[in-house]
């Protein structure tokens, strides 16, 4: 698996991407279904996987007063899905210019 900091930064892809958005802090049963599905769709359509993870994250950045703890560090949840298979794990840098964005 590859880690890249920023979309941005992302190598130019020929195949389909199929990305999993989430913060995926702790990398639970529930968030390994999710990025399992979007490996097993790649893996079936010759694309490539990856996740999206906002850090830091979005209610640390938005509402520094309001306490937030969270489970993994970025590098344990990369070792967790290198560990799945994904391709890619993109950290994106939360910022209140990105937050300003319409969905």
């Amino acid at each position: 698996m590859e880690l890249i900091n920023g979309i941005d930064r992302l190598p130019e892809q020929t195949r389909k991407l199929y990305l999993a958005l989430g913060n995926f802090d702790g990398v639970h049963r529930g968030h390994q279904h999710i990025i399992k599905v979007a490996i097993a769709a790649a893996g079936r359509e010759k694309g490539v996987s990856a996740v999206l993870i906002l850090d830091p994250h979005p209610l640390i950045a938005l509402r520094p007063e309001q306490q937030l703890t969270l489970l993994t560090d970025i590098a344990d949840r990369a070792e967790i899905m290198a560990e799945l298979g994904l391709d890619y794990m993109i950290v994106q840098p939360f910022c209140h210019q990105l937050d300003s964005l319409s969905p």
